[in-house]
């Protein structure tokens, strides 16, 4: 090595080197002027850096890191292989990594695509590891806390995961209501989100929905990652993870998003962050640069001193280039010239491997004590969870269009349609009586149809839309999936009892069914049990659905066999025995059953009876349809049966979703 890069003796006590260089680049002039806007100075030019003196917060260092993975051999691939190769496959993403993230500092992760930037981020916070194999130590503080490092930290996803229904202040609320332990009052959670608020910058979009892509017109990408960082930051983390922040923002909104990142860094926090490419303006901000090729370290340290590293192994960065660019062209491995850009590779990590001295931990205010760590997985308790929850459900759904208009809407119109059709069937007198108890049947039948369908396919969506969500949220420990579950049926249940009762008023007058008041309450509870047998179902399904395509399409699929035996299209004798089951299943059948018992017994006379023509009462009705007064309770019975039945269901499959997330 030449000796104007010789390692200096001041050596940083983190891992990190300082490397003395005659050559100013013209980019240093960018970085002196950004000098009050970085936490780090450099001790070289004679200041006091802040790594020599003795700091408050949480270092987070990692010794000898290797992390590996098993690609296991397809079952079509191990008929062609013989048989003493083995079926797995070992695949070393990190390869001895050695470092360290200092407190109130903003280390930055770059590399090239593969280099194992977002499988470092991972390990180190303890997210998505559950396939890798792991060895080496990773300390908080000299301490090996394990696992427990979720419960100082926190994650920021490149994918920002909100319910878009809801505003900005009422998503950081429901985050400050459960995240915030119960030893704050109402009034200081409210009063941090304000803090918050003004803190990143998000007053004046405070009160707009977050919004829904394609849907609902919402914030901006910018205050979308700042949101993300302010429902992270509101419980003041020691560490804070951030995974590819600049991600689809433009130069302009990428510089606001770090400049937002190096303002929580200087008020003590730890922030480590993966870097795709960032521009020049971007580079200045960070304080700490960490370089990964291939699984290993190319650099670590001052993001300042990189440019004398890359100079001191032959690889300069030309003046007129952004050096984030360099690094990254420099630590690429190029199609077709794999071989000549690995040795090239290593030979830099292997330069730095040289150099790099471990050294012992300056001293540290702050130790990991258990009293970082919370008693309880939850924050606060199930009470407190199922009020946040329901506040929040109810407050997303009012705002769903499809939730408050359009199901409303289709309710009316529905309702009119089907009373149009059958438009006083009820009453005719003058048809025969074989006509107008088909005709009757027919309107009953749609009617148990249609509320079906129309309870399935508005529950099939809510799940698998939300998942993501529920799941990010469960592994914060915000709240139990029970509670999750509990607080979206109680949300959606008033929408569910509105819509069939408008329905139930304008097609049971319209079509002129029986007109005792007794029978109208009925029939209207009837469909109410019906519609919220449908709408369990329709969370059975949706509970087991990975995506919302999934659910649309194998739901109305999976409701047909129970439309088939609901005793309209096959009498109940009828059925083959070993489709018995399915008949028992058929909250359909149970519907049908009721809403005809319900209109026919001891109805009377039916149709014109001229003497010509068999006439009938209602009770033959039934008899010829093979249905029974007596099974009417039972059926009701049966139907209460089968709604907590298939939510018990939904709610068991919410739970198994939840732990194999974990």
């Amino acid at each position: 090595m030449p000796k104007n890069h010789e390692k200096s003796s001041n050596l940083n006590e983190s891992n990190e080197i300082y490397l003395n260089s005659n050559a100013d680049a013209p980019f240093d002039d960018i970085v002196k002027s950004n000098v009050n806007s970085s936490s780090y100075e450099d001790p070289l030019n004679g200041d006091i850096s802040k790594n020599h003196v003795k700091k408050s917060g949480v270092r987070l260092s990692w010794n000898n890191l290797y992390v590996s993975t098993q690609l296991k051999t397809s079952p079509f691939k191990k008929l062609f292989r013989k048989s003493n190769q083995q079926n797995v496959t070992v695949k070393k993403l990190l390869n001895s990594i050695t470092g360290a993230a200092e407190p109130s500092s903003l280390l930055a992760i770059m590399g090239a695509s593969g280099a194992g930037k977002t499988t470092l981020l991972n390990v180190l916070s303890g997210q998505n590891v559950k396939n890798l194999q792991i060895s080496g130590d990773i300390l908080v503080n000299n301490k090996n806390i394990r696992s427990k490092i979720k419960k100082i930290s926190a994650y920021v996803q490149q994918e920002e995961l909100f319910i878009g229904t809801l505003t900005v202040k009422e998503h950081l609320l429901f985050q400050a209501y459960l995240r915030m332990p119960e030893i704050y009052s109402t009034k200081e959670k409210e009063k941090r989100v304000d803090d918050v608020i003004a803190q990143f910058g998000l007053g004046k979009c405070q009160n707009t929905v977050i919004g829904v892509a394609g849907r609902i017109r919402g914030i901006s990408g910018g205050e979308n990652k700042r949101l993300a960082f302010a429902s992270e930051i509101i419980t003041g983390p020691k560490l804070l993870f951030v995974d590819e922040p600049t991600s689809g923002l433009d130069s302009f909104m990428a510089e606001s998003v770090i400049t937002c990142l190096q303002k929580i860094a200087s008020e003590g926090t730890t922030i480590i962050a993966t870097i795709h490419q960032p521009s020049s303006e971007v580079f200045v901000l960070f304080d700490r640069l960490l370089l990964l090729s291939e699984g290993r370290t190319a650099y670590l340290g001052p993001r300042r001193d990189a440019l004398a590293f890359f100079e001191s192994v032959n690889f300069p960065c030309p003046s007129t280039y952004n050096p984030a660019d360099h690094f990254i062209h420099t630590l690429a491995v190029v199609p077709g010239q794999e071989v000549e850009c690995r040795a090239k590779c290593h030979s830099i990590c292997d330069a730095f491997s040289s150099i790099q001295t471990i050294q012992s931990f300056n001293p540290i205010d702050n130790t990991v004590e258990d009293s970082y760590f919370p008693k309880h997985q939850y924050k606060v308790g199930f009470v407190k969870q199922l009020r946040a929850t329901v506040w929040r459900s109810w407050r997303a759904s009012l705002r769903e269009p499809f939730m408050t208009k359009i199901r409303l809407f289709t309710s009316v119109f529905i309702g009119l349609i089907s009373g149009l059709v059958f438009l006083k069937v009820g009453k005719n007198t003058t048809d025969e009586s074989n006509d107008v108890a088909t005709n009757v049947n027919g309107a009953l039948f749609f009617t148990v149809m249609t509320q079906s369908f129309s309870a399935l396919s508005g529950s099939l969506y809510i799940f698998p839309a939300e998942i993501p969500v529920f799941l990010k949220e469960h592994k914060l420990a915000m709240y139990r999936p029970d509670v999750y579950f509990i607080s979206k049926t109680l949300s959606e249940f008033p929408w569910y009892v509105i819509g069939p009762i408008i329905y139930s008023i304008i097609f049971y007058f319209m079509v002129g069914l029986r007109t005792d008041a007794a029978a109208f309450f009925i029939f209207v509870g009837i469909i109410q049990l019906l519609n919220q047998a449908g709408l369990s179902f329709g969370y059975f399904i949706s509970s087991i659905s990975p995506t919302v395509q999934v659910a649309t399409s194998v739901g109305p699929p999976l409701i047909m066999p129970f439309v088939l035996f609901g005793g309209f299209f096959l009498k109940d004798m009828s059925i083959p025995d070993y489709f018995i089951w399915l008949k028992w299943l058929s909250f359909v059948k149970y519907g049908a059953e009721c809403v005809q018992i319900n209109q026919w017994a001891n109805y009377g006379q039916v149709g014109d009876c001229n003497g010509k023509n068999i006439c009938f009462d209602g009770n033959k009705v039934l008899e010829s349809n093979g249905y029974s007064e007596e099974n009417f309770n039972r059926n009701i019975g049966l139907l209460f049966a089968l709604i907590f039945g298939f939510r018990i269901l939904a709610l068991f499959f919410v739970m198994l979703r939840a732990r194999l997330a974990k």
